[in-house]
């Protein structure tokens, strides 16, 4: 998340609506980012439905320095 005070002039800029004039803070920017997720969730669930075949491939991955995380590849027919 880049810091709400860096990008305010661009949201002035772009006449932002119900952008806060005075008092800002990164807090405003993380209220932002929740309300972008909850929209881009609702669209992905949309597209997700309306796939015919969907496969979806979980597996760990470890590296040479013990990181680890999970890798998920996902396949549409």
């Amino acid at each position: 998340m880049l810091d709400f005070e860096v990008l305010k002039p661009l949201f002035c800029f772009l006449n932002v609506h119900m952008l806060l004039k005075h008092h800002s803070n990164d807090y405003v920017g993380w209220l932002m980012v929740e309300c972008m997720h909850k929209k881009y969730n609702k669209k992905l669930k949309k597209v997700i439905v309306s796939f015919k075949y969907l496969a979806l491939c979980c597996d760990e991955v470890i590296t040479i320095d013990n990181q680890s995380w999970v890798s998920i590849n996902c396949y549409v027919v």
